[in-house]
């Protein structure tokens, strides 16, 4: 898959999550059904999505060179000012990203605790799960500022220097995992709550896709 397309499925992917969010504002302000925590969570992660993809974009535009310069690794060639810049933009980005993620996993979780409050057992595993994303959150977060000691050897040049800097393809490959361990939890959770609602098999199995479409 080419970078322009990757770039178009991001685009169309984020112009669906605006829609989605502006939709859910809407339909709850039509219904006068109030706004709650899980609806400024996931506003506060779309503002903070359309901010991110700007500096991305300016990161790139104003530097056209520097994703093919971050990739390569070698300890001769420093990088110049315009690279530095564009390296520490991005590594911004990546710090911003954990924010982002984990506030849309905490407004979903959130969101099951106030659709499904009857339910103790359930909102006891949200509120672990809840724990976890934080954890996941902060430990991300702290792992991205201490990358490299001191921190100008993240945007010295791409090659990471061990003395300086721990393993980030390790760590990025880890947080991966973790991350897609932590969003399968968060899509199965509802389903046992859902199977046991008294609707036919077919209006269940409507709601658990609606629900699954989170995957995406």
């Amino acid at each position: 898959m080419g970078s322009d397309t990757i770039e178009i499925v991001g685009i169309v992917l984020g112009v669906l999550a605006i829609i989605s969010v502006a939709a859910r504002f809407y339909v709850r302000h039509s219904k006068k059904a109030g706004f709650k925590w899980d609806d400024w969570l996931i506003l506060l992660s779309i503002v903070d999505m359309i901010v991110t993809d700007a500096v991305a974009v300016y990161a790139v535009s104003f530097n056209p060179t520097g994703p093919e310069t971050a990739t390569i690794a070698t300890d001769t060639q420093d990088y110049d000012e315009a690279d530095q810049l564009y390296t520490k933009l991005t590594w911004s980005l990546t710090v911003v990203y954990y924010f982002t993620a984990s506030s849309t996993k905490l407004s979903i979780l959130l969101m099951y605790h106030r659709i499904f409050s009857i339910d103790r057992a359930l909102r006891r595993q949200i509120w672990a799960l809840s724990i976890i994303v934080a954890c996941y959150w902060i430990g991300c977060t702290v792992a991205n500022l201490t990358n490299c000691i001191p921190m100008k050897y993240i945007w010295l040049n791409s090659l990471a220097d061990p003395r300086y800097c721990f393993n980030y393809n390790y760590y990025w490959f880890a947080a991966g995992m973790i991350e897609a361990l932590i969003d399968t939890l968060i899509l199965i959770l509802p389903i046992k709550a859902i199977l046991g609602l008294q609707v036919t098999v077919r209006q269940r199995l409507a709601v658990i896709s609606i629900f699954m479409l989170g995957a995406l």
